[in-house]
């Protein structure tokens, strides 16, 4: 939705996460309960204009997650792409493709304008 992701794991475990803006400083001392009030709650921000990063709501320290549109030319057609990656840097850990028989297609591609982690 318009602040909604849900991903879909291969192995079927979902994990949702709501986005928001924060326009506070994150809390240091939240209880428990809060903090699990919030477990699907993401701080998100823009990177550029393609990007979005997010961190957990009440996430204090480390890196977090971010997406990227991309587009790549395949077998001479325009593909849109989603970039995933983790951590604190903006590298790719997963390239997402807009269907499975294209992603079992590409499984070994490189593309030279991805920054890959691995």
């Amino acid at each position: 939705s318009e602040h909604e992701i849900t991903l879909i794991s291969a192995d079927g475990e979902t994990n949702h996460a709501v986005l928001y803006k924060r326009t506070k400083d994150t809390p240091s001392d939240v209880s428990e309960s809060e903090r699990q009030s919030k477990e699907e709650w993401r701080s998100a921000g823009n990177i550029g204009t393609n990007g979005i990063s997010m961190r957990g709501w009440y996430q204090l320290q480390g890196g977090g997650e971010h997406f990227f549109t991309h587009e790549e030319e395949i077998d001479g057609q325009k593909v849109p792409l989603v970039l995933y990656g983790f951590g604190a840097n903006n590298l790719t850990d997963y390239v997402y493709y807009p269907s499975e028989d294209l992603a079992n297609q590409q499984s070994d591609a490189k593309y030279d304008d991805i920054n890959y982690k691995f």
